[in-house]
This record gives structure tokens, C-alpha cells and sequence, in this order.
């Protein structure tokens, strides 16, 4: 994903999220998903939540015909743009420009799906689990051109055939240990649990009927990744944090919980320790780390939506620490994405 056409988010223009949808393992729907994290349910990988998709439907229209379903509470009717969310480009298993083809072309096929966003400009944003950072950037650029809202879509899965093999059996590449990533009993147990996920949310600039604000973002990149033999400091994403609390006008400090794309591996773990250590200019007594992989398994791009998700459920129940998080997205490849956002809505109990 370039940076081209991009714009970072400031407290001085912060974006504003509206309209949720959402769908994973755990359940179609945004509450359902947010009480089912925060319950702390999960969804197995080889399971499928119970809906009214044909079993018979594969591949690209499976992901699809999700898709419709989770995007059904979203109201599109003014939404000037459309931002696309999926894998990265070096995904295992994927060619990504047949990816982005079949993918592209489902979606077109699809009679609702065309209807509702048909004739609108569409942006492709392949950038992994950094895609809602990008996305954010994306949509604020925008945003800025006589669009009132913007429709993010993501669509990922880490349940294709081809990928699912490279995870259990990683290619050899020249230079690059040979490291099993995904979690399987008795062989390893640093890895993640594949999974997949899809939905979208509404963009804009106006508050509307949102409650949760955008107040800043930041995209870095580290040379140090989980496959090489580099170690690791966590500069890129250290620098993330520090750029996104400044952009924000919110200390580190001052976001009582944090959030991330973490699945299951150590490297991600220690990475987001250390940025956490070094951003911070003043001690907290707490704050804790929210993993939405956790309950919905390893989705990808889609992951972002799963934490925006569960911010959401969280703050209106009244179950999140506090109205300010600092989130971030660490990809497999060098994007380090971080923003900070705030709950402006009301409370029930």
C-alpha cells in the first residue's frame, strides 16, 4: 500500500466512526461479536457461526455472501468512496494479484452489493492487518474532497486452501529460518490460530450519530521482522506511538487500555512491550492490553474492525477502562500502524 493520497489524522480534524458491521466466527453482527470478546468466547477456526449462508457456496462468494450479511445494519446511501481492506501482498498461499481480481470481481457479481456501492469510487487498500491504519489515512485525504462519508469494507481470511498449507508446511526461502507460524498441538506452540472475518464501517467527518472519534494516527516501518534473524527493538513501532500521542494531543499515559492485532506470537508480544515502556513520559499504575484475536482467531486485515468492535461494545457497557485507547497493527512485513481514538458516547449499564 503506498502513502500516496494518504493523510495522517490530528486531533485538530479528527475522523468519526458511525455505522459497524460485523461478522467472524464468534457470530454475525457488531454486538453480538462485542459481548461474545468480551464474555470471552472464541470462535474455533474449523467451526462456522451459525447463519443462513449455503453450504455449498466457496471460495470468494462465501466471503461475500458474508459480507452482505454484515454490512445490512450499515446505512450506504451517502457515501462517496469506498475503501476495500485485505491481505498483504507476501501472504502465504496467495497470488495477490489474482487475489485482488477474484476478490474484486465477487464483489461486483453480486447484485446487493452492487446496489449499494455501485458507481462509487473504490480504493483497494492490500495491506494486511496495518490496512485500518492505512484506511484511516485513506478516508481522511478523502474526506477532504467534497465527500461527506466513506464506506471501509474488510474482507479477509486466513481459511484458503493454498494458505492454510504454507502455514502448516512453510517454504523454504534463501537466507530465511524455516519458522512454523500457525499454532498446532505437539509441534508448536508460538504461533496463531487462523481464522477469518468481514464487515465494514462508516467514515466521516461530522460526528452524526457517531460516538467513537479518530483523534490521531501514524504508520512507521521496522526492519527487524519475526522472519529474520534481526533483533528486535520495536523502533518503528516505539516511533509509531510517540508520533500518534503527539498527533493526538494525548499523552500515551493518558489512554487507560491498549489494543492490538496481536494473534499468539512472542515476537508481537515483545514488540508491543517495548513500544509501550518507551512511549510513555509518565508511569501508569495500569493499562491493559485488548487482543480481539484472541476470541476471533488471526483475520488479518479484518482485525482492525474486531478492535474497533470491541471498543465499542466495551465503552457503551461500560466495561472499557477508561474513553481513551491507544491501538496498534503490526504486519508481517514492515508496516507498524498506531492510532488513538475516544468513546464520546453515552454509557449503559
Amino acid at each position: 500500500m503506498s502513502t500516496a493520497n494518504t493523510l495522517p489524522v490530528s486531533a485538530s480534524a479528527p475522523l468519526y466512526i458511525e455505522d459497524i458491521g460485523f461478522y467472524s466466527s464468534l457470530g454475525c453482527g457488531w454486538e453480538i461479536n462485542g459481548a461474545a470478546m468480551m464474555l470471552g468466547y472464541n470462535g474455533r477456526y474449523d467451526e462456522v457461526a451459525r447463519c443462513a449462508l449455503d453450504r455449498k457456496v466457496r471460495g470468494y462468494r462465501r466471503l461475500v455472501s458474508l459480507l452482505k450479511d454484515s454490512i445490512q445494519e450499515i446505512d450506504t446511501k451517502d457515501i462517496g468512496h469506498v475503501l476495500l481492506c485485505t491481505s498483504e501482498p507476501t501472504r502465504v498461499g496467495l497470488i495477490a494479484d489474482i487475489h485482488l481480481k477474484q476478490l474484486s470481481e465477487a464483489l461486483l457479481d453480486d447484485e446487493e452489493i452492487r446496489q449499494r456501492i455501485g458507481g462509487k469510487p473504490l480504493s483497494i487498500l492490500n495491506s494486511g492487518r496495518a490496512s485500518l491504519v492505512y484506511a484511516f489515512e485513506k478516508a481522511n485525504a478523502v474526506l477532504n474532497q467534497d465527500v461527506d462519508k466513506v464506506l471501509v469494507l474488510f474482507v479477509d481470511t486466513y481459511l484458503m486452501s493454498g494458505t492454510l498449507s504454507a502455514l502448516a508446511n512453510p517454504p523454504y526461502r534463501e537466507r530465511i529460518p524455516h519458522k512454523l507460524r500457525v499454532l498446532i498441538p505437539e509441534r508448536n506452540s508460538d504461533g496463531f490460530i487462523p481464522g477469518e472475518a468481514v464487515g465494514g464501517m462508516i467514515i466521516s467527518r461530522q460526528a452524526h450519530n457517531a460516538d467513537l472519534k479518530v483523534l490521531g494516527t501514524s504508520i512507521q516501518y521496522e526492519s527487524a521482522l519475526i522472519d529474520t534473524s534481526d533483533v528486535l527493538k520495536g523502533q518503528a513501532l516505539t516511533a509509531a506511538y510517540r508520533q500518534v500521542s503527539e498527533r493526538a494531543a494525548t499523552p500515551v499515559h493518558e489512554c487507560r487500555y491498549r489494543m492490538a492485532s496481536i494473534s499468539g506470537e512472542q515476537y508481537f508480544f515483545k514488540e508491543a512491550g517495548l513500544a509501550q515502556t518507551r512511549a510513555l513520559t509518565q508511569k501508569t499504575e495500569s493499562q491493559p492490553l485488548w487482543l480481539p484475536a484472541s476470541y476471533i482467531g488471526e483475520t488479518g486485515a479484518s482485525v482492525g474492525l474486531g478492535m474497533i468492535t470491541m471498543a465499542r461494545y466495551a465503552n457503551q457497557r461500560g466495561m472499557a477502562p477508561g474513553a481513551h485507547v491507544i491501538a496498534h497493527c503490526s504486519n508481517d512485513d514492515s508496516a507498524r500502524g498506531a492510532f488513538i481514538m475516544e468513546y464520546t458516547g453515552e454509557r449503559h449499564g
